[in-house]
């Protein structure tokens, strides 16, 4: 039997590339994620159990299977024995991270699969920075960066109009000192000339 999951992740390392008007996929998948339906017990069973196996024997490397309640969810690594086992989980309560071996980086708390938090808030957030919307961080970044240029370029214009203007002040005080200067010695010398001419 031929197993289709709800979702699946195929790597560009992958032996068997999945090609972009492919309607099957004849190879092993990195990432199969299968969205539990818990309509009957027999959908529970065949995801939590029946699938899981499959995969598992099947090679597939990571099975995530999810839903709305945290009980019905399972983050499962294959391991070198051919089953899968949980995957590794960082933290505790709410704040529980799981990280995937396949997809390096890829990690998400598993209280935000319920939460659904906004896409700017993830973006934001240490645990997604590195994925969610990365060319949006990085324009945003680059916008700072050049905010912060274009200040410093206001500053530094700011600072050499500043040291102008005091050098022209400077230039035109020591152009009156020199210019009063000048004058008191054109007196001194009108009255040197007047007491010579009055001996």
């Amino acid at each position: 039997m031929i197993r289709k999951p709800d979702l699946a992740v195929v790597l560009d390392d992958n032996p068997v590339p999945l090609t972009l008007h492919a309607s099957s996929y004849h190879g092993v998948f990195d990432l199969c994620v299968e969205a539990l339906s818990t309509e009957k017990p027999g959908y529970v069973h065949k995801d939590l159990v029946v699938k899981k196996a499959e995969y598992a024997a099947g090679g597939v490397p990571e099975y995530f299977v999810l839903h709305r309640e945290h009980g019905n969810v399972a983050f499962c690594g294959r391991t070198p024995g051919g089953v899968y086992a949980p995957l590794p989980v960082r933290g505790s309560g709410d704040g529980r991270i799981v990280c995937s071996r396949v997809l390096p980086g890829f990690q998400f708390r598993v209280a935000d699969l319920l939460r659904r938090p906004d896409p700017n808030a993830m973006r934001l957030d240490p645990v997604y920075s590195d994925f969610v919307l990365p060319e949006w961080t990085l324009a945003e970044q680059a916008r700072a960066r050049a905010r912060r240029e274009r200040d410093k370029a206001t500053r530094d214009r700011d600072k050499a109009t500043l040291k102008r203007d005091e050098a022209v002040a400077a230039a035109r005080r020591e152009a009156a000192a020199r210019a009063e200067a000048e004058a008191e010695l054109a007196r001194l010398r009108a009255a040197a000339a007047e007491d010579r001419k009055s001996d």
